[in-house]
């Protein structure tokens, strides 16, 4: 019976065996026929709602266990993703335990991927495909059209090797690739902890991005099977590239992983990273995943030094230069979520500054930023040397791209910034930008109390042709000034103090940039305006001493506009620029008015500034001559070079009290030793009409004719030793003038110069004398003493030489008249005095010194050969006295006035008459020209008797301006013997003289002469009678005595 049970036993499972492995052939055929393909794929789709093609074969193995393996399995995308597939897999080994499958229980001892890669994209519009794929498998697994449904499944063991995931964002143009991915674990079971490894190469080609990611850990399942947490997780990254400096080390990241399905939360705790040396800490907490996506943690950037860092993988940048950069820390919370990413709380500090506030990022797909910073104190400059390099600005220095997709607001407000040397307070920053439309505010309160204003709107694009980024910009700033003045003026040349108005205004036109080329061509495309105005004020000119001196104004404008003329090349910038100046005194009728128009060129690498036909013109009016009332223009062409350190200015017309004064100028050597060079004319000039405008009022003169005409003209060098005046040509009244100055120095220069002149009258610039009856009665206007110019003397430095054809002073005609003068220091010398005067020879010589408060003369003057009846025509209008004459001079005096001078006259006079004659009545008629008789002898016509005599001579001692005859005589004999003593004196205008005339048949007869010098009373006693032969000898008149009068004419 057990036999038979035994072998019925055996038979039917030989015969089961049987069953099972005709059944398990037929499978294997099927597995691989055409109908299980279609079958299998139409399943995937279902699950999917994807294509699902099989390049590969099915396959399937009964040894160790049942097995199906794919080979070349591909998902594709949706049509509005392209051509590329969602997914693609190149052998999946899937090992299935068949006798769970009797209990309805699925338990997968295995699955083996291999060479799986995934595409995620997203188009310019719509969302990523596979956010989209899962939005669809939810919404058909919700509606219950879902085709295929898996109840329990168990998996011992996935191994995932050779992922790949690539990354093609087309919206914000991002690209990468993560490649090397592999996941292991052991066997999952619910309720059963299970270890995992996940490992991951990343890459990013474009940005030359690699990196690495490994998370391990436990996985533990619900029993439910419906949810997982992860356990003792740890996650460890690292990242490097070609972006990385030389020398760095790859950024490394670890932190602890927790995740609770069930909860919808992941945290990573103890967060670490290390990148250049710089370590960082934080923690970050997800919120309920399954209700919302969002996250919140910290981030902690331990103190570190910038210097440090830059000096070893940025060696070039001149970080020793710097005055910081030694210590720096960064901390902040964080939030994000399906809106944004949100840092709150904070702090940025770098050395000793400190940056406060709130930093917002909205909407990752158009990312919208918004932030409120607030700083208490920052110093740009201690940090320029980082930027400001030799290196020239491109465009590719500027996030242009970025600046152009940049949308959002905020604002930054620091209690001081310091830049340029300049610390400004109360500084705020408003920043609104749209995409492609930045407008920026500004304000800020610089020294002195100068609140200062800007605004300014970026227009930012992209050149259609060449991809490059476009700009344009347009600002304004405006700058109120407080009464105190102008800070950039309050020292230096000029100085403005009052309530005032800086507003500067630029715009460009769209221009292109491109990444590689010079940021500074913005100037070719440039134009704007600048405005400063001054009310009620004062301007400040320093002087030559480095004195201020200040004029009230009322109101001042200064305006430049200017507009880029193009070009498109070289360090070379050119613009049209138009300046103008238009101030009002104080003091009604005070103006100051100037322009200038034309091209201007800039360069910027060669720093220079040049123009050329710049035309010029200003007007000043007002009291600006010694405070009269009076008018100043000038016009002409400007050009200058700072690159040859030229400049000049070419028909130039300076006008002003009634004359045009015509020239040009042209500069050189400015930086070093300058030299100018150029020529004037003053063509015309009425100087009575000049002297009266500069305040001379109207001018009294002997001749009215005098200073009626003159004109000027000469070429002239101008350098830093002095000057020369070359060429001159000159006239006065009728008077040629040529010759030639050399000035030695420009502060007080010594002026050595050498002119020939015609004839000059002296006498014609004199007041007008008194009239005979003022004379007579006694009336004849007495001058007030003048101060003699001493300060002008004490400065005066001369040396040269002068020639007059011929020179009149007091009637006294001297030809051929020239002199040397030397003058320095206040030491005067007039020397080599030469001259004929009426025939006689003049030499002399004047010797001066300032002293103090006065001025000390010495003088030496002598004729000879002189006729004295030439003489005395030109002086009194008749030849009293003829005679071959000699006279000298010997005096000194001192003063501070023209009075003192004649007061304190000191010396001797020396006056000598030989083979003469003398006439003193009778010229009621034309004098005779009959030749003198012989000595003694007396002429018949009354109207040509003169008395010849042999010698006249007298001696005076001159002491405080009186002079008195020690030695006076006439010798005619054997008719006359005269002998004359007393004294005459020039300051008081007296004389008291005393002449006895000796005859040889008569007795002797003494003339008095009292009274005034220049009107005196002529005594003749009463008590002798004066018989014919006495008065023609004498030639008395009867009722007056003309001769002194005629002198003082």
């Amino acid at each position: 019976m057990i036999g038979r049970v035994g072998k019925v036993v055996l038979e039917a499972v030989v015969a089961c065996v049987i069953v099972v492995a005709a059944v398990l052939l037929w499978a294997s055929f099927y597995v691989d026929s055409e109908e299980f393909r279609l079958r299998f794929t139409s399943m995937a789709e279902g699950v999917l709602g994807r294509p699902v093609h099989l390049e590969g074969g099915l396959d399937i193995a009964l040894y160790p266990m049942p097995s199906l393996e794919v080979r070349g399995l591909i998902v594709e995308d949706a049509a509005e993703y392209g051509a590329t597939p969602l997914a693609e897999i190149d052998i999946v080994h899937v090992i299935v335990r068949l006798m769970p499958l009797i209990s309805g229980s699925v338990e997968i001892e295995s699955i083996v991927a291999r060479g799986v890669r995934v595409n995620v994209v997203r188009p310019e519009q719509g969302t990523f495909n596979w956010l989209a794929l899962l939005e669809d498998m939810g919404r058909r697994e919700g509606s219950g059209t879902a085709s295929f449904r898996v109840d329990t499944v168990s998996l011992s063991g996935l191994e995932i090797s050779d992922a790949s995931i690539v990354y093609r964002d087309h919206q914000g143009g991002v690209h990468f690739d993560l490649g090397g991915i592999d996941l292991r674990t052991g066997g999952i079971r619910s309720g059963q902890r299970v270890p995992f490894v996940a490992d991951s190469d990343f890459s990013w080609g474009h940005e030359g991005v690699q990196s690495k990611l490994t998370i391990q850990g436990m996985v533990r399942m619900d029993e439910d099977w419906s949810g997982f947490a992860l356990e003792e997780a740890s996650l460890s990254a690292s990242i490097g590239g070609r972006f990385l400096p030389r020398g760095a080390s790859p950024a490394e990241l670890t932190a602890r992983l927790t995740a609770d399905w069930d909860k919808g939360v992941v945290a990573l705790e103890g967060i670490r990273g290390r990148f250049l040396g710089l370590m960082v800490e934080g923690s970050l907490h997800s919120t309920d995943l399954g209700r919302s996506l969002g996250a919140s943690g910290t981030v902690t950037l331990h103190p570190f030094s910038p210097a440090k860092v830059i000096t070893r993988y940025a060696p070039g940048i001149p970080v020793s230069k710097v005055d910081g950069l030694e210590r720096s820390t960064f901390s902040t919370a964080l939030n994000v979520d399906a809106n944004g990413l949100f840092f709150s709380g904070m702090t940025l500090t770098l050395d000793d500054q400190t940056l406060r506030g709130d930093l917002s990022l909205r909407d990752f797909n158009t990312p919208v930023w918004t932030f409120d910073l607030r700083g208490d104190a920052f110093d740009l400059d201690r940090y320029l040397p980082l930027i400001m390099t030799d290196e020239p600005f491109i465009w590719a220095d500027y996030p242009l791209g970025f600046a152009r997709d940049l949308r959002g607001k905020g604002t930054l407000s620091m209690d001081s910034f310091r830049l340029f040397e300049t610390t400004s307070t109360d500084v705020r920053l408003a920043v609104d930008a749209q995409g492609g439309a930045i407008e920026a505010e500004a304000s800020a309160v610089v020294p002195d109390g100068v609140h200062l204003k800007t605004g300014a709107h970026f227009a930012l694009g992209r050149d259609e042709a060449s991809g490059n980024p476009t700009l344009a910009l347009r600002g304004e700033l405006r700058a109120e000034l407080l009464p105190v003045g102008f800070a950039p003026f309050a020292t230096g040349a000029l100085r403005l103090i009052g309530p005032s108005t800086l507003v500067a205004r630029v715009e460009t036109s769209s221009l292109v940039c491109p990444p590689d080329v010079r940021s500074i061509g913005i100037l070719r495309a440039l134009s704007g305006e600048v405005e400063l105005s001054l009310g009620r004020g004062r301007v400040g000119i320093a002087g030559r001493d480095g004195g201020i001196v200040y004029r009230e104004v009322a109101r001042a404008v200064a305006s430049s506009v200017f507009k880029s003329r193009g070009g498109t090349s070289g360090d070379k910038y050119d613009f049209s620029v138009s300046t103008s100046v238009d101030a009002r005194g104080a003091v009604q009728g005070e103006s100051l008015i100037w322009t200038m128009a034309g091209p201007l060129a800039l360069g910027i690498d060669a720093p220079f500034v040049a123009g050329k036909g710049l035309s010029t013109s200003g007007q000043v009016s007002g009291p600006i001559f010694l405070g009269r009332e009076g008018a100043l223009t000038l016009a002409g062409e400007l050009a200058f070079d700072t690159r040859s350190h030229t400049a000049s200015l070419v028909k130039g017309v300076l006008t002003t009290l009634g004359a045009d004064l015509l020239g040009e100028v042209h500069v050189t050597n400015m930086d070093t030793r300058f030299n100018a060079a150029g020529q004037f004319s003053l063509p015309r000039l009425d100087p009575r009409r000049s002297i009266g405008e500069l305040g001379g009022g109207h001018i009294a003169t002997k001749d009215p004719e005098a200073l009626g005409s003159a004109s000027l003209a000469c070429r002239f060098t101008l350098d830093a030793d002095g000057f020369i005046l070359d060429d001159v040509i000159a006239e006065l009244d009728g008077m040629p003038i040529s010759g030639r100055v050399v000035g030695t120095g420009l502060s007080s220069p010594m002026l050595a110069f050498d002119f020939d002149a015609g004839a000059l009258d002296i006498d014609r610039y004199l007041p007008p004398s008194p009239t005979e009856e003022e004379r007579q009665a006694g009336r004849a206007p007495r001058n007030p003493p003048v101060d003699l110019p001493l300060n002008f003397l004490r400065g005066l430095r001369l040396d040269g030489q002068g020639r007059f054809q011929e020179f009149k002073l007091g009637k006294i005609r001297a030809r051929d008249f020239s002199a040397k003068v030397h003058a320095d220091k206040g030491i005067i010398h007039v020397g080599d005095v030469k001259g004929t005067v009426h025939e006689g020879t003049l030499t002399g010589e004047l010797a001066g010194q300032v002293v103090k408060d006065s001025l000390v003369l010495k003088m030496r003057l002598g004729v000879t050969q002189m006729q004295a009846g030439l003489l005395l025509e030109d002086v009194a209008g008749r030849d009293y006295v003829r005679g071959a004459t000699q006279v000298s001079f010997d005096l000194e005096s001192s003063g501070r006035t023209d009075d003192d001078i004649l007061a304190n006259l000191n010396g001797s006079a020396q006056v000598q008459i030989r083979n003469g004659s003398f006439k003193f009545t009778g010229y009621e008629v034309k004098s005779s020209t009959e030749p003198d008789r012989s000595i003694g002898q007396i002429a018949d016509d009354p109207r040509t008797r003169r008395t010849s005599f042999w010698k006249a001579y007298g001696e005076f001692a001159v002491q405080q301006g009186v002079f008195t005859a020690n030695t006076f005589r006439v010798e005619a004999p054997p008719v006359l013997q005269c002998y004359g003593t007393g004294w005459f004196s020039l300051p008081d205008d007296t004389i008291n003289l005393a002449i006895r005339n000796d005859f040889v048949v008569v007795p002797s007869l003494t003339i008095e002469l009292v009274g005034k010098l220049s009107n005196p009373e002529v005594r003749i006693p009463k008590d002798r009678i004066l018989n014919d032969t006495v008065r023609n000898i004498l030639s008395l008149p009867e009722r007056s005595f003309n001769f002194l009068r005629d002198l003082f004419k």
